[in-house]
C-alpha cells in the first residue's frame, strides 16, 4: 500500500511541473521564455485565416450556384401521375427534362467536393491552432450535402406538393447559412 502512495504522488508531484499537464502557464521572465512559449503554440496569422475563408467561402458559393440552378429549373409545373411525369422529361423544353439533365450535368447529390475544401482550408492551421470553427463548417456541410440531395430527391417527386420542395429547399438555405457563419468564424478566429 506504501508503494502505490508512493507513486501516486510521483504521478501528481509530475503532472505539476510537467510542461504536459494541464497547469496555467506562468508569465515569461524574459524574451527568451517569451520566444519558447510562441514556438510552442504557434498561431495562424490573419493572412491564414483569411485564405482558409476564401476556401471556405467558395466552396459555399458552389453549392449555393449548384442549388440556385436546380430551383430555376424546376418550373412549377406539377404532373396528375407518374406516366405523365415520365413523358415530360421525354420533352426537352419540359422542366422535368431541364431538372433532368442538371442532375446529370451538376451531380449535386454526389458532389462531395466541401472535403477537399475543408482538406485545403485546414492546411492553414496545425493541431494546436486550428479553430472549432473549422470542424463546424465541416460538419454542417455535410448536413448540407445531405439536405441538398433530399432537395433534389423532393424535387423529382415535386409533382405531389409545392409545399414539399419549399420547405427542403428551406432547409439547404438555412444548411448553407450556418456554414457561411462558421466560415466568419474561422476567419475572424
Amino acid at each position: 500500500m506504501t508503494g502505490c502512495v508512493l507513486f501516486l504522488g510521483l504521478v501528481f508531484a509530475w503532472q505539476l511541473v510537467s510542461p504536459f499537464g494541464a497547469v496555467t502557464p506562468s508569465m515569461p521572465i524574459n524574451d527568451t521564455a517569451a520566444s519558447l512559449t510562441v514556438a510552442l503554440f504557434p498561431t495562424a496569422s490573419p493572412a491564414d485565416r483569411e485564405a482558409a475563408f476564401a476556401v471556405l467561402a467558395a466552396n459555399i458559393a458552389h453549392y449555393r450556384s449548384i442549388f440556385e440552378q436546380g430551383q430555376a429549373l424546376i418550373g412549377q409545373a406539377q404532373h396528375t401521375n407518374g406516366e405523365e411525369a415520365l413523358v415530360a422529361m421525354e420533352d426537352p423544353s419540359s422542366a422535368a427534362a431541364r431538372f433532368r439533365y442538371y442532375r446529370k450535368r451538376s451531380n449535386p447529390e454526389f458532389d462531395m467536393s466541401f472535403i477537399d475544401a475543408f482538406r485545403q482550408a485546414d492546411k492553414y492551421f496545425t493541431k494546436d491552432d486550428e479553430p472549432q470553427a473549422i470542424r463546424d463548417w465541416v460538419d454542417d456541410m455535410s448536413f448540407m450535402q445531405d439536405d441538398l440531395s433530399r432537395w433534389v430527391h423532393v424535387a423529382v417527386d415535386y409533382q405531389s406538393s409545392q409545399t414539399d420542395v419549399d420547405a427542403a429547399a428551406e432547409t439547404v438555405r438555412q444548411d448553407l447559412a450556418k456554414a457561411q457563419a462558421d466560415a466568419r468564424a474561422v476567419q475572424q478566429g
